[in-house]
């Protein structure tokens, strides 16, 4: 007995398909769903570990940037030094969208054309809210201050006034400062313009760290960790350091305190947009979560860094983190652009006249 086959005609093929939800026909005339469309992707570079961990939960989930902008969000966590050179070497065609990167290593990117010139201020709304002391050109503007101060141990120096204090042979011995290739390079333009300098000419401070490494054997620290061993061990007693790790000293139970005096070191951090980034509405969106007052104190709580946005309401607990703003006036107002573009030559006159090498 032969089976009759039902002939489908237009109309029904037309009804039954949209009973499916306009499903796609395989063969044996399995309906399956029609695929969705992909999500756009966005990719972050950061420095990595908890660094790393407070972009994604702070910036990209707890902003509620990806929920706004319904994007998968890839990152690229490596040292400063490694994202900067992947940066410049993939500048025609970004691996990445934005980079959080410091004062420093922003303008490098930027002096390399690696860097969007101009933020869409249309998009980027925080963008007056942010001190001009943490803002750079139209490119960058920061989500944490870091302040680098003269740090002081009472029970050996008295309050200082400003850097000259450095020079009292009553501290001969315990002076520190940053070497060249940790924050050096920077701060010797904080000290280059109390003596008068100028980011093209760093004589006056090549000078007068010559003369501190003489008269008063002062001891250059290597990084961050190692001035905070010299500061424990009472190695040190004054030097231009961190104000977020000598709360941390004075946590610990040591007599530290730190003084804002002219032409004191503000370093920053904020996420730059890639120049030929294929999504830049999406990461000047980015940008933007990264400035907004709310955000920049959840920040804070994480690291105790100050937060760059004048808006922000310090909770209780916290005032000492944020940074006073008549403090801001005595900061160093430094050219960045010319202190990178020095960098090098800088360093030899430092290698020859300060270390004596």
């Amino acid at each position: 007995m032969k089976t009759r086959m039902r002939t489908i005609d237009r109309r029904d093929f037309l009804k039954y398909a949209g009973s499916i939800g306009g499903g796609i026909f395989i063969g044996g005339g399995i309906p399956l769903p029609r695929m969705a469309a992909a999500k756009t992707r966005f990719t972050v570079a950061s420095t990595g570990g908890s660094w790393g961990e407070a972009v994604k939960k702070i910036f990209v989930e707890g902003s509620g940037f990806k929920k706004k902008l319904d994007v998968d969000v890839d990152y690229e966590f490596n040292i400063d030094a490694v994202v900067v050179a992947k940066a410049l070497a993939n500048k025609e065609n970004p691996i990445f969208d934005v980079s959080s990167a410091s004062t420093g290593m922003a303008t490098k990117m930027y002096v390399g054309g690696a860097v969007m010139p101009e933020l869409d201020l249309d998009i980027v709304t925080n963008w007056p809210d942010i001190y001009p002391q943490a803002r750079m050109g139209k490119h960058y503007a920061a989500y944490c201050l870091l302040s680098m101060l003269l740090v002081y141990n009472e029970k050996y120096v008295n309050r200082p006034e400003s850097y000259k204090d450095l020079w009292n042979p009553k501290y001969k011995g315990h002076v520190g400062f940053s070497n060249y290739k940790h924050v050096g390079s920077y701060w010797l333009h904080a000290i280059n313009r109390f003596f008068g300098g100028s980011e093209d000419d760093v004589t006056p401070g090549i000078e007068a760290l010559a003369e501190l490494m003489k008269d008063q054997k002062a001891v250059p620290y290597d990084n961050t960790d190692h001035a905070m061993k010299l500061f424990q061990r009472e190695e040190l007693w004054i030097a231009p350091f961190w104000d977020g790790r000598a709360r941390q000293l004075k946590t610990q139970g040591l007599p530290i305190e730190y003084v804002w005096t002219k032409d004191w070191l503000p370093f920053t951090i904020a996420f730059v947009v890639l120049k030929n980034t294929k999504v830049p509405k999406i990461a000047m969106e980015f940008v933007n979560a990264t400035l907004d007052p709310d955000v920049q104190v959840e920040w804070m709580k994480q690291f105790k860094y100050a937060p760059a946005n004048r808006k922000c309401k310090i909770p209780k607990g916290y005032e000492n983190v944020a940074v006073p703003e008549e403090t801001l006036e005595k900061a160093a107002d430094l050219d960045w652009i010319t202190m990178v573009n020095n960098v090098e030559k800088n360093m030899e006159l430092w290698n020859k006249y300060v270390l004596g090498t």
